[in-house]
């Protein structure tokens, strides 16, 4: 599904964008990071290429129930927001930053805040879920710092999830402003 929003905001100097992906967004480091990260995306088929992401993408664009959408920082892909909208009762959101040097500066929380707070503005989703693995810390923490509470937990796995009205938008993003697509 493509949205007709994108959000563009400013962190620090640097201009960010979050939108729906094009096939034509991905790029060599996008795959390098799918291949390098196995252990917390589910369903990352090992033998990936640039060719089948867009494959991906292109098929994901035209669902009526999936979205996926990247984090652009000077026009530089950085992570993806998967969103699927009628998985569960409730819609479900993944989050993926690829570019290693990029992880632990905040950039989860950015990704899991323009992801939930696009879709509430553009199709009126209010209420949102998500798990992952009891292992993945750094995906907790930005789920929590984003408001998100855990609402269930089992031995493997933590879910979470939050209403609209209670997600919180990280303090460093500034002049945040909802574009329409053309």
């Amino acid at each position: 599904m493509e949205l007709n929003h994108k959000l563009v905001f400013k962190i620090e100097s640097d201009i960010a964008e979050f939108r729906c992906l094009k096939p034509t967004d991905g790029d060599s480091s996008y795959i390098v990071g799918l291949k390098n990260q196995p252990g917390f995306i589910n369903y990352n088929p090992k033998s990936i290429t640039l060719k089948k992401q867009q494959d991906y993408v292109y098929k994901i664009g035209k669902s009526q129930t999936d979205i996926i959408c990247g984090l652009f920082i000077n026009s530089i892909l950085i992570g993806t927001a998967g969103i699927q909208t009628q998985l569960t009762e409730h819609p479900t959101i993944g989050i993926f930053i690829f570019h290693k040097d990029k992880r632990g500066k905040g950039l989860g929380k950015t990704i899991l805040w323009s992801g939930s707070y696009l879709i509430n503005q553009s199709i009126g989703i209010k209420y949102i879920n998500a798990n992952m693995d009891k292992n993945n810390i750094p995906s907790l923490k930005s789920f929590l710092s984003c408001g998100y509470k855990i609402i269930e937990e089992n031995m493997s796995e933590y879910w979470v999830g939050i209403d609209e009205k209670d997600l919180l938008k990280p303090t460093f993003i500034n002049n945040c402003i909802l574009v329409d697509c053309i």
